[in-house]
């Protein structure tokens, strides 16, 4: 699923090809520009920055689209496997998170560090 957005292609060319790891900031996005740009796999818009959601080098296609191409397809989770994962939804105590695996992942507010049930994390769904 890509997303639309507005960016001059000329300043990304350089960053074309680059290795990139998730939680990198990839690229910024001005709100004046007008050129269109789409999103694909691996890349993800947090307010007018891109950032990256896996490993991998960035690619792009005429015309705009941008995405990250790993040499894995498909994330294989294993337990204690550290990740980052996009929130999608919150339940009570619990958040959904994408880690781009084929389910989401269950994570309890209280098992960040210094959490507890009276000090929960503010995260709101799109946070990485």
């Amino acid at each position: 699923k890509s997303k639309k957005m507005k960016r001059d292609n000329s300043c990304l060319s350089s960053i074309v090809n680059e290795i990139v790891s998730p939680g990198d900031a990839v690229f910024g996005i001005p709100s004046e520009s007008d050129v269109v740009l789409r999103l694909g796999g691996g890349l993800h818009r947090l307010g007018e920055t891109v950032s990256a959601t896996r490993t991998g080098a960035l690619r792009y296609s005429h015309p705009g689209k941008y995405w990250v191409e790993g040499s894995q397809r498909r994330y294989l989770p294993q337990i204690d496997d550290p990740v980052v994962g996009l929130i999608t939804n919150r339940h009570g105590e619990n958040f959904e998170v994408d880690i781009g695996a084929a389910f989401k992942a269950i994570l309890s507010a209280t098992a960040f560090e210094g959490a507890s049930r009276r000090n929960r994390p503010l995260l709101k769904v799109g946070a990485l």
